[in-house]
């Protein structure tokens, strides 16, 4: 049977800044995904146009601001913790139905 989602995805959800202005996150979730390094023009939710550094399929939905890294880096509470390699920002999603509409695809552009 062909695996849809190889990898495993960590993800820090987005939860506002702190006192000095620096981002805080969530504790981190280790998602189920397929991470394909592939560009593509995108848009923001404000409607700003980006070139994505990948495309990453997964089994739950992410938020916009939110950051993922191929792997797992759950016993770090942000991305931007020198152990982690590869952290990008999500800049935009989509969910796309089946044809049935009985389940939901979940897509993050980096």
């Amino acid at each position: 049977m062909l695996d849809l989602f190889p990898h495993k995805i960590t993800y820090w959800a987005p939860n506002g800044t702190d006192d000095f202005s620096v981002e805080v996150f969530d504790e981190p979730a280790l998602l189920d995904g397929r991470w394909e390094d592939k560009t593509e023009t995108k848009r923001t939710p404000q409607g700003d146009e980006f070139t994505s550094q990948a495309r990453v399929f997964l089994s739950e939905p992410v938020s916009e601001g939110g950051w993922i890294a191929k792997g797992d880096y759950t016993l770090y509470n942000s991305p931007h913790h020198g152990a982690v390699k590869g952290a990008q920002e999500v800049r935009s999603t989509e969910t796309i139905p089946d044809l049935r509409g009985l389940s939901e695809e979940y897509r993050a552009y980096l």
